[in-house]
Formats: structure tokens, sequence, C-alpha cells
């Protein structure tokens, strides 16, 4: 974890080789609905929520967020609907229309369409280096993380998501990444919610 604190480069600007950004699409995010997140550090679902805002949300005009992370191939577009928060939110209208959060998943293991990376249960299985994606490290990796760095404050400053509210919440794999990214990160989140993980030490 040693590179995991260095300063992450401006917005817009092309990261670790990453091929340049999608346009950024923050000012047609709709509100009330599950929608991609365009021209990120990483490509991201994202939630802006309808509910009415509770007292600390009104006095603070900023919404309280839940960063989530994946599980294993679980982060393109296409799987990450049938998961988790994300499926609730893409398929429930009255659990989207009562949930108070700015929600945002980030995902580690696309391409830049919000597509699984060209391999196979990568995660699991050793693969030849030679296939690597371009886009660059694959995972809850360093790299990774730094992204994930980019798009929650990116998410924070477009969206009016509260810092002082940030829950970090995650399923299965996603856990390694959450246990590692709050260490380095003391204070940052109000709450961890890790579910079904597993930690190597």
């Amino acid at each position: 974890l040693q590179d995991l604190d260095r300063a992450a480069p401006p917005p817009g600007a092309a990261v670790d080789g990453a091929p340049p950004p999608e346009p950024d699409n923050s000012r047609r995010v709709p509100k009330g609905r599950l929608a991609p997140w365009t021209g990120q550090a990483l490509p991201a679902l994202v939630f802006r929520p309808t509910a009415k805002p509770d007292a600390a949300a009104k006095k603070r005009r900023r919404t309280p967020t839940l960063l989530y992370f994946h599980g294993g191939n679980d982060g393109p577009e296409d799987a990450a609907k049938f998961q988790s928060v994300a499926y609730y939110l893409d398929t429930d209208k009255q659990f989207a229309k009562a949930f108070p959060f700015l929600f945002l998943q980030p995902c580690t293991e696309c391409q830049r369409d919000r597509t699984m990376v060209h391999r196979g249960n990568f995660l699991y299985s050793a693969e030849d280096a030679s296939q690597r994606p371009a886009f660059g490290e694959v995972g809850f990796t360093n790299r990774n993380l730094v992204r994930v760095d980019r798009v929650l404050d990116a998410a924070l400053e477009n969206f009016q998501g509260d810092p002082k509210r940030v829950i970090l919440t995650s399923t299965s794999y996603g856990g390694r990444g959450l246990y590692h990214y709050a260490a380095k990160r003391p204070g940052v989140f109000a709450a961890l919610v890790p579910m079904l993980s597993l930690i190597h030490i």
C-alpha cells in the first residue's frame, strides 16, 4: 500500500496509462434513477435521491453518501444491476423513492464502456500477464483505490454529497478493498459496513 497516498492527478487527466476519459455527464445524471456516470477516474453507477432529506441534510444542504465496493466479477454495469443495493435501486420504485443516500458504485474491473475487461475470471485464476487490459490494474488495487478517491471527491462536489456522512459498504471481494481503503483513511468514513467479506492479513 505504499503508493496509495500519492497525489492524484487533476480531474480529466489520464491516470497510470489509462485512455482518456469519456465526456463528463455529471450535469445530465438524473435524480431518482440509477444511472451510468461517465468521464470519471473509474466507470461508475450513481443514484441521486429524491427522498425528503433528514434534518442534518437540510441543515448542511448536503446528502449522506453511500459508497459501495462490488464483489468479484460484479462491477460491470450488466452484472452490478443484479447485485445488492444497485439491484433494488434499479428494480424497486418504492425502495428508490425512499432511499435517502447519494449512492456511488465505481467499477474496478471495467473498461471505459463499463463492460468487463477482456479476461475470464481474473480474480481467482492465474492469467497470462500479456493479456493485462490497457486500462491498468484490475480490482481493488492500490492504483484503483487512488482512482476511487477521485470518483468520491467528484461525487461529493458535483452531487452535493456530505463529506462528514460518507458510509463505505461492500460485499464479498469488495471487502478486501474496503479494509485496505479505510485503513489508509482514518476519520474519512462515518461507518464501515462490510458484508460477507474476507481479508487476507
